[in-house]
C-alpha cells in the first residue's frame, strides 16, 4: 500500500513537473516570437553577426560558468570532506564553509561583462528585425519592406544613398583613426608598472618566512591521545587468559566473562594499530603541505613576473598595462590567502583528530574495564567500529595545496572605453600604428573624393518619381572609390619615401599631417595629379617647368646691354641726342 502512494504521487508530480515546463515553454516562445520575429533564418543569421561583432555577449557568460563549475566541483569534496569530521559544536564552522563556496561559486558564474551581453542581445533583435523576410518570401517583415522601398527608388536616390554610405564610412574610418591614434602612440610605460616593479610588489604580498614558521610550525604539538590505552591494553593483555572463549549456549547464556575480555582486548588491539595508522598518515600530510605552500608561492611570483614581461613585450596602452599589472597583485594575493586557508584548515584538522582520537581511546578504555565484570555484548563490539575516528579521506582533500587553473590575461584594448570601445575597439586589437594611420586614410581619401565630386558637379535633388533624370546627375561611384583608395596610398608612400630619400632615419610622420594631405588630395585631386605629373616630368626631361609660370619680361630699345632700364638722367640725354638729331637730318639731305 505505501509503496503503491509512492507511485502515485511521484506521477503527479512528473505531472505537475511537466506542466510547468510546458507553460515556461509557451510562454517562453510567444515572447520570443514577440521580440525577434518567426524568421528563423533571420534570426540565426542576426544571432550570427552579434556574436562576429560582439563575440563577449557568448564567451564571457560560458567562460564565467565554466570557471564556475570548475571552482565548485574542485572545493566541494574538500567542503563535505569537512563538514564529515564537524562535532556538533563545530556546525556554524561548517555552515560557513559551505556559504563561502557558494559565494565564491557565484561570484565566479557572474564574472563576466553584462554591457557586453545587453549590447549583444539588442544587437541581435536589431539585425534580426532587419534580416526578416528577406529568405522567406514573405510580404511582411521589416527586412522586406525595407527591401521593397530600395527597389522602388529612382536612379538618381540610390546614388545619392550609396554616396551617403561612402561618406559615412570614409566619415568612420577617419573618426576611428583619430581615436585610435593617441593611444597607439603609448609605447613608453611608467617606470612604476614594469617587470621589476612587479616583482618588488609580489613579494612583498609572500608569506614571510618568520612569520610563516610562528603561523604553521613545523612541528605541531604531538601529544599521544592513545597513551592511557596502551597502559590498559598491556594490563588486560596480562590478565587475561589465552584460552578461547567458549560457544554460547542455545539459552542465549553470555560467556564468562574472563574469555569475553580476551576478545575485547584483541579487537580494542586492531582499532587502535588502524587509529594510529591513520593519526600517522594525516600528520605526515602536514610537512608535505608546508613545503608545497612555500615553494607554491615562489613558483607563481616567478611565473606571473614572466607572464608580465612576456605580455608587455611590443604592448600599447597605459591604462591597459597599469590594469594588467593591478589584476596580477590581485591574483597573487588571493591565492596566497588560499594558501593560508588551506594550511589553517589542515592545522585544525589535525589538532581536531587528536581531540576525537582521545575521546575514542577513553571509550574503548571503559568498554575493556566494563569486560572485566560483564559480558560485552555484540552491540558494544560495533560501537567500537562506528566510534572510530578516520581523517585519511579528510587529510587527503583538505591537506593538499589546490591547482591553479587559470592566471590573469593582459587586459583588452579599450575595455574601460565604455561603448564607445566597440566603434574603435578593432583598431586598437591590431596595435599597429601604420595600420591605423592607413585606415584613416583611406576613410579620408573616400570622404574627400566624395566632397570633391559635391564641389565638381553638385547633386540635384529629384523633384518626382516620374520625372526623367539625366545621367549626368549621377555621382561616378566607382571613381569615388578608386580616387579615395589610392590617394591613401599615393600619400602615405609619397611621404614615407620622401622621409627615406632626405635621410630622416626611423622616425614616423605625424599621422594627423597624413590624413590632412589625403584629405586634400583628394578634394583636389585633379590639381594634385596635374602637379605630379609635372613634377615627374620634369624630373625626367630636367627641364625648368616652373618657369612657365612666371611673367615674361618686356624689352624695349630703350634697355640697357645688361636687360636694366635706363636710368632717369640716361633718358634725358638719350632724348636730347634724339632731338639734335632731327634737327641734323635736314642739312644731311640737303647740302646746299
Amino acid at each position: 500500500m505505501e509503496i503503491a502512494a509512492i507511485i502515485v504521487a511521484g506521477i503527479i508530480l512528473l505531472a505537475i513537473f511537466a506542466l510547468l515546463i510546458w507553460v515556461f515553454w509557451k510562454a517562453a516562445r510567444k515572447t520570443f516570437h514577440s521580440i525577434f520575429g518567426t524568421d528563423v533564418a533571420a534570426c540565426v543569421l542576426g544571432f550570427g553577426l552579434a556574436v562576429l561583432c560582439i563575440p563577449e555577449m557568448v564567451g564571457g557568460p560560458i567562460n564565467a560558468l565554466v570557471k564556475s563549475a570548475t571552482y565548485f566541483l574542485g572545493a566541494l569534496p574538500q567542503v563535505l570532506a569537512q563538514i564529515g569530521q564537524y562535532s556538533s559544536q563545530d556546525q556554524p564552522k561548517s555552515l560557513q564553509n559551505v556559504g563561502t563556496l557558494l559565494s565564491n561559486t557565484l561570484q565566479n558564474a557572474a564574472a563576466f561583462s553584462f554591457t557586453d551581453v545587453v549590447l549583444g542581445i539588442a544587437l541581435w533583435v536589431l539585425a534580426t528585425r532587419l534580416l526578416e523576410g528577406l529568405f522567406t518570401g514573405a510580404e511582411s517583415g521589416l527586412g522586406r519592406r525595407i527591401r521593397s522601398y530600395f527597389a522602388g527608388m529612382t536612379p538618381t536616390r540610390k546614388n545619392n544613398a550609396a554616396l551617403a554610405a561612402i561618406i559615412a564610412l570614409g566619415c568612420y574610418l577617419t573618426i576611428a583613426a583619430i581615436t585610435a591614434v593617441p593611444w597607439l602612440q603609448q609605447t613608453a610605460a611608467p617606470a612604476e608598472i614594469d617587470t621589476s616593479h612587479l616583482t618588488d610588489a609580489l613579494k612583498a604580498l609572500q608569506i614571510n618566512k618568520d612569520q610563516f614558521n610562528t603561523d604553521y610550525p613545523p612541528d605541531l604539538p604531538d601529544t599521544d591521545p592513545f597513551k592511557s590505552l596502551h597502559a590498559v591494553l598491556a594490563s588486560s593483555s596480562a590478565s587475561a587468559s589465552a584460552t578461547p572463549s567458549p560457544t554460547p549456549t542455545p539459552t542465549g547464556i553470555p560467556a564468562p566473562p574472563r574469555a569475553t575480555t580476551n576478545d575485547t582486548v584483541q579487537k580494542a588491539n586492531e582499532i587502535l594499530s588502524a587509529m594510529e595508522a591513520d593519526r600517522k598518515f594525516i600528520r605526515s600530510k602536514w610537512g608535505t603541505l608546508r613545503q608545497r605552500a612555500l615553494s607554491q608561492q615562489d613558483d607563481l611570483q616567478t611565473t606571473l613576473s614572466q607572464e608580465f614581461n612576456v605580455e608587455n613585450i611590443g604592448r600599447v596602452g597605459t591604462q591597459e598595462k597599469a590594469r594588467y599589472f593591478g589584476q596580477v597583485l590581485d591574483f597573487y594575493q588571493f591565492e596566497i590567502r588560499n594558501i593560508k586557508i588551506q594550511l589553517s584548515n589542515c592545522r585544525d584538522l589535525i589538532q581536531r583528530s587528536d581531540s576525537d582520537y582521545s575521546n575514542a581511546a577513553s571509550y574503548i578504555e571503559g568498554v575493556i574495564r566494563q569486560s572485566t565484570k560483564e559480558a560485552t555484548t555484540p552491540e558494544v563490539f560495533a560501537s567500537l567500529y562506528n566510534l572510530q575516528p578516520s581523517y585519511s579521506v579528510a587529510a587527503s582533500q583538505v591537506c593538499e595545496i589546490h591547482e591553479i587553473l587559470s592566471r590573469p590575461v593582459p587586459v583588452e584594448p579599450g575595455s574601460g572605453w565604455g561603448i564607445f570601445r566597440f566603434f574603435v575597439q578593432w583598431l586598437m586589437k591590431t596595435e599597429s600604428l601604420a595600420l591605423a594611420v592607413i585606415c584613416g586614410m583611406v576613410g579620408a581619401g573616400l570622404l574627400g573624393s566624395a566632397v570633391s565630386s559635391f564641389l565638381q558637379k553638385g547633386t540635384q535633388v529629384a523633384q518626382a518619381v516620374t520625372q526623367k533624370e539625366n545621367e549626368q546627375d549621377l555621382h561616378d561611384l566607382v571613381s569615388i572609390v578608386v580616387r579615395g583608395f589610392s590617394a591613401a596610398i599615393v600619400v602615405y608612400l609619397a611621404v614615407r619615401g620622401g622621409m627615406a630619400a632626405v635621410g630622416s632615419g626611423n622616425n614616423d610622420p605625424n599621422p594627423y599631417v597624413l590624413l590632412f594631405l589625403c584629405l586634400i588630395g583628394t578634394v583636389y585631386s585633379d590639381d594634385v595629379w596635374q602637379w605630379a605629373r609635372e613634377k615627374f616630368k620634369n624630373a625626367i626631361t630636367g627641364k625648368d617647368i616652373t618657369t612657365r609660370n612666371k611673367t615674361p619680361e618686356i624689352r624695349s630699345s630703350a634697355q640697357t646691354p645688361s636687360g636694366t632700364l635706363p636710368s632717369n638722367s640716361q633718358q634725358d640725354t638719350k632724348k636730347h641726342d634724339d632731338a639734335n638729331q632731327i634737327t641734323k637730318e635736314p642739312n644731311t639731305e640737303n647740302p646746299t
